[in-house]
């Protein structure tokens, strides 16, 4: 995993995070390793589309050069996808955060770091910023906030339950279970089959198949042990602990429609990217599903979100929208130490 910057500017920090796969022998020292990673990194770089298009900013005078400023080597890829994706997602909040240190960030799709809560934390302190709650708006201060993106908000009206399909409309929905959240866009506002497609890769997906599958196992793990009662002869019916599990009710909901008729959409991609970070917020947050507050704290499911689609004016919008949808007001405030 490395972390690449411009070794020509000086007056802003350049970022790109990547995961490259090199072969090295495998007695290979450490300084062997960074050299030919290096090595191979210069040709590299200059492939991506990001890296591409900073190159041809005007007003650069001198040819970027691209140079690792963090470099780490694994050997499973799960641990490298691991560090990607904590690193991409301190970038993350470097170029949302207003204010901070000048940044240019050239990553585009990346993977969203869950299960290091408190790593992200004390990074996101180390660079001198805190992600809190600041406050819990009452009913009457959520009912006065307003949509933040273009288009029609439309969660909890009657006209989400009866929206039909329109020409040069895109729609943005999410799903929920009593603990999770998935955040997307389709050109229909009918998710009924959403969840039904065989074969999909995406978090809503993911954590239906594998709730399904646990109360599937956990059913025949008990079939079993009842089958086993029955060849032993015992006739007092058997007592299971824990009882059988059933699996979360997932539901989808229409949350807004936008005016977006280009063929790339990225109108629509571009407040679908903020939703998804907005949901990630709040999940590092330990907010609750808002249409059921009493059920247990939540977490979103979204693997990435193109970053390359917001930017420090974002945050305020990805502020207001966690404001409509679940009730708090959240902060990246400056963090001067105890």
């Amino acid at each position: 995993m490395v972390k690449v910057t411009d070794y020509n500017r000086r007056d802003v920090l350049v970022l790109l995070h990547t995961k490259p796969a090199i072969s090295v022998a495998q007695n290979a020292s450490k300084q062997e390793k960074d050299e030919q990673t290096e090595l191979y990194l210069q040709n590299l770089i200059t492939t991506y589309e990001g890296w591409k298009r900073y190159c041809a900013t005007e007003g650069l005078s001198i040819r970027p050069i691209p140079k690792c400023i963090l470099l780490h080597h694994f050997s499973n890829e799960g641990e490298a996808l691991r560090m990607l994706s904590f690193e991409s997602t301190i970038g993350m909040f470097m170029k949302l955060a207003s204010g901070s240190q000048p940044i240019i960030n050239l990553d585009n799709l990346i993977p969203l770091c869950y299960g290091m809560e408190s790593e992200i934390d004390a990074r996101l302190k180390e660079l001198g910023m805190e992600l809190k709650i600041r406050r819990h708006l009452t009913p009457t201060e959520r009912k006065k906030v307003k949509y933040p993106f273009q288009g029609e908000y439309l969660l909890g009206t009657v006209g989400a339950t009866q929206q039909q399909e329109e020409k040069g409309k895109t729609f943005l929905y999410t799903i929920m279970s009593r603990d999770m959240w998935y955040f997307g866009w389709s050109n229909t506002p009918d998710f009924k089959k959403r969840l039904d497609s065989a074969g999909g890769t995406d978090g809503a997906r993911e954590y239906k198949r594998i709730t399904d599958k646990r109360q599937k196992d956990r059913q025949l793990e008990i079939e079993g042990l009842k089958q086993r009662n029955r060849e032993l002869g015992e006739v007092e019916e058997l007592c299971i602990y824990p009882p059988p599990l059933k699996a979360p009710t997932i539901i989808p909901y229409l949350v807004a429609k936008c005016e977006d008729d280009d063929k790339k959409t990225i109108k629509t991609r571009t407040i679908e990217a903020k939703m998804i970070i907005a949901g990630y917020v709040a999940y590092l947050l330990g907010l609750r599903n808002p249409i059921r507050p009493k059920s247990d704290i939540g977490y979103s499911v979204n693997k990435c979100v193109s970053i390359s689609l917001a930017d420090s004016t974002s945050w305020g919008e990805i502020c207001e929208f966690v404001k409509l949808f679940w009730g708090f007001e959240p902060m990246l405030e400056k963090y001067e130490g105890s």
